[in-house]
């Protein structure tokens, strides 16, 4: 007997809270949301509504309120029910059949098993939110005809992305760019331009709505009409890191008085964070923000420094790219950043956040970290091969291949942005890899799972989306 409309709305819900149950594997396995030094930073700034130094408010109102200052579960269970919400509409671009609900489950289940999907998920940072702006902006793009309650939440969803973490805004930003110096070209060309331009530009506004946000809740709340205030002391550290502040120091200071001079030879490797670092000797990140500007101002208009930088940008870059191995994490006690926001915020909360396997140091992630990597680097090789030779797939839909493209794209933008104004963190990979196998299974799903579906539904009369 045929299932009715109501059964198979019913079956649907429960296979969306299952894939949601699945997502947050991680945190169940840890028994605990998995936390982060600068997890303490967000919930401090998020509950005393302070802008923080060096990063944005958003994230830090997120978890102040959507745990309803009674469980950071809740947090955990909203990044899944984001993520699961645009997973199950990209799954919609390449499924058309009775199977995507249970081909979505299956799809979020290996995700959670054997990338660090689940891991981000898990995470009380804001790293998932990398992945987040990505499967919005393909939604936008690619799947214009949504009902608008659904292209208002993704377009809600983008834009929040952006907020939380200043690499994603300039990393969007970049890679928007990009499409326009291409769209541009083929215009000059009289190439057709596949798409409405109001769909084409939608991404366009909500990232300059993005880009005018976050600095007007700064100012609102801190008074200062500003992105970060702790910019100079991060180009600062990559400076120290790549040697180039060595060598500028070494010519500048007989001519300069810097304060920074007398450290010269003295210089430690963690510039940022050490507490015997120069930066700290010498009043912190505010006192030395106007000396700090003016030797990056020096070293960004010179020549010398410009070629040196330009190689180190490109080596760091494709570093990162390749370097996203997900880890247990330190343990953390009641004294720590985590721990002691936890202990004033969440105190019913703190005999699990202690004996979490993360604190216990019990967290194996063995797994995941294997099969990651080989899942990833196998999906880049597949996702490349059809790229570069589309004929591999039988007629594969133009929108697939810019699809697979703007990842390439986005996820290489987003290793050169952060290994250059940050470090070089496996951490800041790891938050988008897991799209490649996400894409790959649905490409090949779509190209030759589809006869099965045939099978099962004979003489149905529904078509594969390509």
């Amino acid at each position: 007997m045929p299932f009715s409309s109501t059964n198979k709305s019913y079956a649907r819900y429960i296979v969306f809270f299952s894939a949601l149950m699945v997502s947050c594997l991680l945190a169940f396995i840890n028994k605990f949301p998995v936390v982060y030094p600068d997890t303490g930073t967000y919930i401090d700034s998020g509950f005393r509504n302070i802008v923080p130094y060096d990063r944005p408010l958003f994230y830090g109102l997120f978890i102040r309120h959507i745990s309803l200052s009674a469980s950071l579960w809740l947090v955990v269970l909203m990044q899944s029910f984001i993520c699961c919400f645009l997973i199950y509409e990209l799954v919609g671009l390449f499924i058309t059949s009775r199977l995507k609900p249970i081909i979505f489950l299956i799809t979020v289940t290996v995700l959670s098993v054997f990338t660090g999907y689940s891991y981000n998920i898990s995470f009380l940072m804001p790293d998932i939110f990398s992945a987040v702006s990505w499967l919005a902006l393909v939604l936008l793009w690619f799947k214009p005809d949504l009902p608008k309650w659904r292209k208002l939440l993704i377009g809600l969803f983008f834009v929040f992305g952006l907020m939380v973490h200043l690499s994603n805004l300039l990393s969007m930003m970049i890679v928007l760019g990009c499409v326009a110096l291409v769209l541009l070209y083929r215009r000059i060309k009289h190439k057709p331009v596949s798409g409405k331009i109001g769909t084409l530009l939608l991404p366009y506004f909500l990232t300059g709505a993005a880009l005018l946000m976050v600095p007007m809740l700064h100012f609102l709340i801190g008074k200062s009409f500003t992105y970060s205030k702790g910019s100079h002391v991060f180009m600062m550290n990559h400076l120290v890191e790549t040697g180039i502040l060595d060598d500028y120091l070494s010519d500048a200071c007989e001519a300069k008085n810097y304060t920074l001079c007398q450290y010269k030879d003295s210089m430690v490797w963690d510039f940022m964070w050490d507490q015997k670092s120069p930066l700290y000797k010498t009043g912190g990140w505010s006192a030395n923000q106007k000396e700090y500007a003016a030797i990056l101002k020096d070293v960004y208009t010179t020549p010398k420094y410009i070629v040196s930088l330009g190689q180190k940008s490109l080596e760091y870059g494709f570093k990162q790219f390749f370097c996203f191995t997900i880890h247990s994490g330190n343990p953390f006690d009641l004294q720590s950043p985590p721990g002691g926001q936890i202990s004033w915020h969440f105190k019913d909360y703190e005999k699990e956040f202690l004996s979490s396997r993360q604190n216990t140091n019990t967290l194996d992630l063995f797994l995941p970290q294997k099969t990651e990597l080989i899942l990833v680097l196998f999906s880049m090789m597949g996702l490349l091969l059809v790229l570069l030779y589309p004929f591999v797939l039988n007629q594969p839909d133009k929108r697939l291949l810019l699809i697979i493209a703007s990842l390439f794209l986005f996820s290489l933008v987003n290793s050169f942005v952060c290994a250059n104004l940050a470090v070089i963190d496996p951490r800041y990979q790891s938050r988008v890899v897991w799209l490649f196998p996400l894409l790959l299974m649905l490409l090949l799903l779509n190209a030759f799972g589809f006869r099965l579906k045939k099978r099962l539904f004979s003489g149905s009369n529904e078509k594969s989306y390509t």
